[in-house]
């Protein structure tokens, strides 16, 4: 008697923001930010096209982006296994966004190793495609191109410091990128008034 079966797990992680409330279904290229990004250590996936399994580290990046109306919209990447292997989607993904490959060091030179984390505010240009969620059945816009912001247009991509990410932020802001809050000037005391007896009040 055949039996149906629930389908193997393909392992992985739950790393994403929700962006279920967020109306994103847009598509077309934006000027962008890289707004937050997620890390993963120690999860258990399925090795590509096999059924064996490995435990990875994965990442997964969220983009802010600005419409032609000025809207904020946010949209995240696929999640990413963390690897430094020139085939790998997440190293297609940060050349992409550089428009060169990443510097990677050798295995023993800890203090020039590439930190992705890095990438947090880099202005970017994105392509947005449509998707339609096969759960909810919800169309989303999806990240599925990447490319560097020309210097004329680093003025139109969202500003980091303005953002308010869906979830809350998982990646801390550079330092570098910060904005820094003018102290506010004391007030100016006024000087005091002498008694005068002449003054008939």
């Amino acid at each position: 008697m055949p039996i149906i079966r629930k389908p193997q797990s393909k392992g992985g992680s739950n790393l994403n923001w929700d962006l279920t409330t967020i109306n994103n279904a847009q598509d077309g290229t934006f000027p962008a930010i890289i707004a937050d990004i997620l890390v993963e250590e120690n999860v258990t996936k399925n090795k590509f096209q096999s059924t064996e399994t490995e435990v990875v580290d994965v990442c997964r990046f969220l983009i802010a982006y600005a419409n032609d109306d000025d809207e904020i919209k946010f949209s995240q990447t696929y999640e990413f296994t963390i690897s430094g292997d020139e085939r790998s989607n997440l190293m297609k993904f940060l050349t992409h966004a550089r428009g060169k490959v990443p510097p990677l060091a050798s295995d023993d030179d800890d203090e020039n190793q590439y930190d992705f984390i890095d990438e947090l505010g880099r202005k970017i240009m994105v392509t947005i495609g449509l998707r339609t969620a096969k759960v909810s059945g919800k169309e989303y816009g999806a990240v599925v191109g990447v490319a560097p912001l020309a210097k004329k247009y680093q003025g139109d991509a969202p500003d980091i410091n303005d953002l308010e990410i869906p979830s809350g932020r998982r990646t801390p802001i550079p330092k570098g990128l910060l904005k820094e809050e003018k102290p506010k000037k004391p007030a100016k005391k006024s000087e005091p008034v002498e008694d005068d007896e002449d003054i008939p009040f």
